[in-house]
């Protein structure tokens, strides 16, 4: 199993593919391209992914940038930004800042104050 366990202050991560990643960032920016499972703190930071099964992020004041997730549960987003190509299923509590999805193929169940959200498609495959 390859698994990446990070704490980064001041700095960046890239990498291309793992199965596991844990990763604790403050002011930092983590770039990859295909993860599993991820378990995610981002504080004035960046996170940019091409494609994650399962994330679990922890954010405040940061910038979130994904091509395809399938699951996100969103633990606790304060005044940052996630910028979604395209999601299955998106959950959690978002406070401040924006969410904006370009394809949603599942569904949302999001708990939110102040925070503006926008998704430009939904695809139910399958259902009229």
């Amino acid at each position: 199993m390859r698994k990446v366990k990070v704490h980064i202050n001041n700095g960046d991560l890239t990498m291309m593919d793992t199965e596991q990643l844990q990763a604790t960032s403050v002011y930092a920016n983590i770039y990859t391209r295909r993860i599993k499972h991820a378990e995610v703190n981002v504080t004035n930071g960046k996170l940019t992914a091409k494609n994650i099964d399962t994330l679990n992020i922890t954010s405040k004041n940061s910038s979130i940038v994904l091509d395809k997730v399938n699951l996100l549960d969103i633990r606790n987003s304060q005044a940052d930004h996630f910028d979604i190509k395209e999601a299955k299923t998106i959950t959690g509590k978002k406070a401040y800042g924006g969410l904006r999805l370009t394809a949603l193929t599942g569904s949302v169940d999001i708990i939110g104050v102040n925070a503006d959200v926008k998704i430009k498609t939904i695809k139910l495959y399958g259902r009229f």
